[in-house]
């Protein structure tokens, strides 16, 4: 089994990041980066580096949900119909319209400003436009196993 490291480019401070391409059967893809024209691109020329394409991915699996490592997740679905695997505790934020990581009531009872409260709201909605939705989505637990052909 071979495992090639991949990077694309994020529009976030955190820069570049590192995606894993698992040369086996099936063809894994081990996070997707962000949601950007630039990173699909560089995506596209990183697989092409190393024999592949997008459609040639059949499953993909997401070590969470941060738009910069899911991003891109609907796009290859619907180019190449690869599955894709992420943990249960993640799954709903990937597959439910307008899930927001901002507890309004959380942050209330610690007593953030509700002005503050609005900004982070408001950033954490201009974040996950980097992400859609991905329908199908089979969540895995901690015990799963992925099995490939070698």
């Amino acid at each position: 089994m071979l495992i090639e490291k991949l990077v694309v480019p994020t529009p976030f401070p955190v820069g570049p990041i590192n995606l894993y391409l698992v040369k086996d059967d099936p063809l894994t893809l081990v996070d997707t980066g962000p949601k950007t024209e630039e990173a699909l691109s560089v995506l596209r020329s990183e697989l092409a580096r190393v024999g592949h394409q997008l459609s040639d991915i059949r499953r993909i699996i997401l070590t969470h949900t941060h738009e910069d490592h899911c991003g891109l997740a609907a796009t290859i679905v619907r180019e190449s119909g690869a599955e894709v695997h992420v943990h249960e505790w993640e799954l709903a934020n990937i597959t439910t319209a307008d899930v927001t990581r901002v507890s309004k009531s959380l942050l209330e009872r610690a007593g953030v400003p509700s002005d503050e409260i609005e900004d982070m709201s408001g950033r954490y909605k201009r974040i996950h436009n980097h992400a859609e939705m991905v329908e199908g989505a089979i969540a895995f637990r901690d015990e799963d196993e992925f099995v490939f052909a070698s």
